[in-house]
C-alpha cells in the first residue's frame, strides 16, 4: 500500500506495486511548483536587501550632508564665568572626526561673557560628560590681533568661529568695547588700564582717599581725637590711544593716629594723610589730612582739612577761627586739547572738646561737596540726580577705638577721650576710586 512524504506529501510506491506513471507525474508537478515558490522567494529577499543597502547609504548621504549644513549654524554654548580662560561645556559641539581633540574646523558658536576681559582670551570647550577636552585655544580679533584687555564687556553676547587653531571673533564688534564701556577701581593699590580697541576718549571720576581719625590723649584725658579730613574729587577727559597701557593708582585711606600716653607732655600725634589716587601722566586727586589727638592747652582735637590741589594737612582745624567747611568746586581746567578737568575740594574733619571724637569728613559724591560733620554725627555727601553718591565718614567714636569710613575718600572718625577709653587709636579714612567710562 503507498505512503505519503511527511513534507510535500509525495506519493511513495510499496516494493510489491508497479510503476504508475500517475503517481510520477504527481510528484513531478508538486516539487515545479515548490521550486518556483522557493525561486520568488529568494528573488523577493534580494531585492529587500538591495532595498534596505541603497535606503542606508541614503541616510548616510544625508547625515553627512545635515553634518556639513550644521558648520554654516552657530550654536550657543552658554555662560563662561572666567574674565580671560574661558571654558564652556555643551553636548552641541561639532567634534573633529580624527585628530586632536578639538571642534571642527569652520564650526562656530556663541558665548554669552559675564565678566569683563582683563587680558588675552582662551577657549576651552569639553562636552558634559567630560569624555571629550579641547586643549585652550586663543581667541582673536577678526584681523587675528590679540584681544586688548577691557575690550569684551560683561553682558555681552560673543561669536566666535574656529579655523583649526584660533577661535576668531565674528561680525561687527561681536561683543567688544567701542561705544561704550567702564571700569572701576575702588582698592587701594596700583594698577595697568589697557585702552580698549576702538576707544579714543575716556571720561575719569577720581576721588583722593580720607585721612584718619586722631587718638586719645592721657595729657588731656577728657577730649577724644579729631576727625580725619575727606579726600579730593576730580572729573574730566582725555584723549587716549587704543592699545596703550596707563597707570591707575587707587590711594590708600590714612591710618588712625596713635595715642598720646604721656600725662605731663604735650605731643601731637596725627592720623596718617590720605594717599593721592591718580588716572594716566598727572591726574591727581590728593588725600585728606589725619585728625590729631588734643595737644595743647586749647583742648581741642583737630580736625584733618580736606584736600584741594594740595595734600590736606593734618590737625589744623578747631573751634577758634579755623572752623571746618564743606567740600565745594575748587576748580575748572580745558586744556588746549579739548581735555576738561573740574574739582571739587574734601571736606574738613570735625574737631571736638567733648570727651566723644570728631567726625571723619564725608566722601564727595560726584556733583557735590561731602556732608559738614558734626562732633557726633556719622556723615554722608549729598547726592544729586543719578550721580553717584558720596560715602560715609567715620562717625566720632564714645568709647573704643576711633571708627573707620567707607570707601570713597571719607576721614576716619577720632577716638574718645583717655577717660572713656585709656591709649584709643583714631579711625582709619577710607580708600579712594578710580572710575573711567568710555
Amino acid at each position: 500500500m503507498s505512503t505519503q512524504t511527511k513534507n510535500y506529501g509525495f506519493t511513495k510506491d510499496n516494493e510489491n506495486d508497479f510503476y504508475n506513471v500517475n503517481t510520477v507525474n504527481n510528484n513531478l508537478d508538486k516539487i515545479d511548483t515548490e521550486m518556483k515558490r522557493i525561486e520568488k522567494e529568494a528573488k523577493s529577499f534580494n531585492q529587500q536587501v538591495d532595498d534596505n543597502t541603497k535606503a542606508i547609504a541614503a541616510v548616510d548621504t544625508k547625515v553627512d550632508n545635515h553634518t556639513k549644513e550644521n558648520l554654516g549654524h552657530i550654536i550657543y554654548l552658554g555662560y563662561t564665568n572666567a574674565p580671560n580662560a574661558w571654558v564652556c561645556t555643551s553636548d552641541d559641539i561639532i567634534w573633529e572626526v580624527s585628530g586632536p581633540v578639538r571642534a571642527r574646523r569652520g564650526s562656530a558658536y556663541r558665548v554669552f561673557l559675564t565678566n569683563i576681559n582683563t587680558g588675552n582670551v582662551t577657549l576651552t570647550l569639553k562636552n558634559k560628560d567630560g569624555s571629550k577636552v579641547s586643549s585652550a585655544y586663543p581667541v582673536l580679533n577678526i584681523d587675528g590681533s590679540q584681544i586688548l584687555p577691557n575690550s569684551l564687556n560683561t553682558g555681552a553676547m560673543v561669536t566666535v568661529a574656529f579655523n583649526g587653531s584660533n577661535f576668531f571673533l565674528q561680525g561687527s564688534g561681536s561683543g567688544v568695547n567701542i561705544a561704550n564701556g567702564s571700569q572701576k577701581y575702588d582698592t587701594a593699590g596700583t594698577y595697568q588700564f589697557t585702552v580698549p580697541k576702538g576707544v579714543t576718549r575716556i571720561m575719569y571720576k577720581i576721588w583722593g582717599a580720607g585721612g584718619g581719625g586722631g587718638g586719645s590723649s592721657a595729657r588731656y584725658p577728657n577730649v577724644g581725637g579729631g576727625g580725619g579730613g575727606g579726600g579730593a574729587f576730580i572729573a574730566g577727559f582725555v584723549n587716549v590711544t587704543p592699545g596703550y597701557t596707563h597707570t591707575v593708582i587707587v590711594g590708600k585711606g590714612g591710618v588712625g593716629g596713635a595715642p598720646n600716653t604721656n600725662v605731663s607732655q604735650d605731643l601731637a600725634f596725627y592720623g596718617e594723610k590720605g594717599g593721592f589716587s591718580m588716572f594716566g601722566n598727572g591726574h591727581v586727586a590728593n588725600g585728606g589730612g589725619g585728625g590729631s589727638c588734643a595737644y595743647d592747652s586749647n583742648t581741642y582735637g583737630r580736625g584733618g582739612k580736606g584736600a584741594t590741589t594740595s595734600p590736606g594737612l593734618s590737625g589744623v582745624t578747631d573751634y577758634s577761627g579755623n572752623s571746618p567747611k564743606q567740600g565745594l568746586p575748587i576748580g575748572l581746567n580745558i586744556s588746549q586739547d579739548g581735555q576738561l578737568t573740574a574739582y571739587i575740594g574734601g571736606t574738613d574733619g570735625s574737631p571736638t572738646s567733648s570727651s566723644t571724637g570728631g567726625s571723619g569728613a564725608g566722601g564727595n559724591s560726584d556733583a557735590y561737596g561731602g556732608y559738614l560733620n558734626t562732633q557726633s554725627g556719622s556723615s554722608m555727601s549729598q547726592t544729586i540726580c543719578n550721580f553717584y553718591p558720596g560715602e560715609y565718614g567715620g562717625p566720632g567714636a564714645s568709647s573704643g577705638n576711633g571708627i573707620g569710613a567707607s570707601k570713597g575718600g571719607g576721614g576716619g572718625g577720632g577716638a574718645p577721650s583717655h577717660y572713656n577709653s585709656a591709649n584709643a587709636y583714631g579711625g582709619y579714612g577710607g580708600d579712594g576710586r578710580v572710575y573711567l567710562y568710555w
